[in-house]
């Protein structure tokens, strides 16, 4: 498996991740099918960058994405193959200069490559490719297909992890991938894409203690001393994703999307999508940590085992936005997938459902803004 850094490799659920996707359908709850490329702000940005033939079908209610995740690489065949010739075009201007020998270094000399990388993911994530953009992620270009495909199929007999590190960008698109692509379909390591999502937001194998969504200037607990600019421009994003949740999505905000100090200091709260007791960060040894405002959640990090990871108070919680989608994808389940607005209950769900779509569309704009279409983006 390409895709892995190595706590993944010790997943332990399943000998190989392909083998999950045998056991578990292929296909998401429709609460993930956003309508987001009829977004201008989105279509701007592809067609900027010559995307002008993309994945999405037009249906009665507009154009929208088909969200699964696939994995063909895992079967030997990465999904660059079948994208279309803009796509290709675009891949080969912004991935000329990387090659299968990335470094694993984070000198100046490689952020250049980094943040094409990263550009080509976001645009081809945004352009309805979920499973290329997840290839491109990890490493995956034009020109390394062949190796890429090897290490994919031959996992553990290769040092494609090493060679192919992931940045807090990369965390953050790999966790945004997982959510939107997968949601609470099983996938890799056995985990839904809630649970994948929540892994990576914090940085995945780098176990940060906070989510990277969450980032602010001065914060030095990333992979630099000094943020890098991806980072920054994150902060940016969630800041103004957070101001639009204020105005526009009370069911959210009251749901703690944006972190808040808890009321009980010592009460346990139970994280909705791991059912693992934990205790509030009240109990945490260290002074400085009980001294700060905001929200604990318990998230997979790998081996089968959970850790803390904490949202300081008035930041973006990805966490508990994947949460709110699980607990509304659960909720459409049991009425056959169906919106029912015959009660006040079913009719606040609806609005929920349409806040969570409100809010997956705003994050994808606001990053389509700032990073691929503002002066300061890549």
């Amino acid at each position: 498996m390409i895709c892995c850094q190595k706590p993944w490799f010790q997943l332990g659920l399943l000998p190989c991740t392909a083998i999950a996707f045998l056991f578990f359908p292929f296909c998401c709850h429709a609460s993930n099918t956003w309508q987001w490329n009829s977004n201008p702000v989105i279509g701007n940005a592809l067609k900027a960058h010559g995307m002008t033939d993309t994945e999405t079908t037009k249906e009665e209610e507009g154009l929208i994405i088909n969200p699964c995740l696939e994995y063909p690489i895992f079967h030997g065949k990465s999904a660059l193959w079948s994208l279309p010739d803009s796509c290709h075009e675009m891949i080969q201007r912004e991935l000329s200069s990387l090659s299968s020998s990335s470094s694993s270094s984070d000198d100046d000399n490689d952020v250049g490559k980094k943040k094409k990388k990263e550009k080509v993911a976001l645009l081809l994530m945004l352009a309805g490719y979920g499973d290329a953009a997840h290839d491109v992620l990890l490493g995956t270009t034009l020109d390394n297909l062949q190796e890429a495909e090897y290490a994919a199929t031959h996992r553990g007999q290769t040092n494609w992890a090493g060679e192919h590190p992931l940045s807090d960008l990369d965390d953050v698109l790999h966790s945004l991938i997982h959510r939107i692509y997968e949601g609470s379909t099983h996938g890799e390591g056995g985990y839904t894409g809630y649970e994948n999502a929540q892994y990576w937001c914090a940085g995945g194998p780098k176990k940060y203690e906070a989510p990277i969504a969450a980032a602010k200037a001065e914060w030095n607990n990333y992979e630099a001393t000094t943020p890098t600019t991806g980072v920054l421009l994150l902060a940016k994003v969630y800041q103004e994703l957070c101001q639009l949740a204020l105005k526009n999505t009370p069911i959210c905000v009251s749901r703690g999307i944006i972190a808040q100090a808890p009321t009980a200091e010592a009460a346990p709260t139970i994280d909705k999508t791991s059912t693992v007791t934990k205790p509030q960060q009240a109990k945490e040894s260290d002074q400085h940590k009980r001294s700060r405002r905001g929200v604990s959640h318990s998230i997979i990090a790998g081996g089968g085992k959970f850790r803390d990871v904490f949202v300081p108070e008035g930041c973006w919680d990805p966490i508990a936005f994947c949460q709110l989608l699980l607990e509304n994808d659960e909720e459409m389940k049991k009425n056959g997938g169906k919106e029912d607005t015959t009660t006040n209950t079913n009719h606040r769900r609806l609005l929920l459902q349409q806040e969570l779509e409100y809010l997956t569309e705003k994050e994808l704009e606001l990053l389509a803004k700032h990073l691929l279409l503002s002066s300061s983006s890549f």
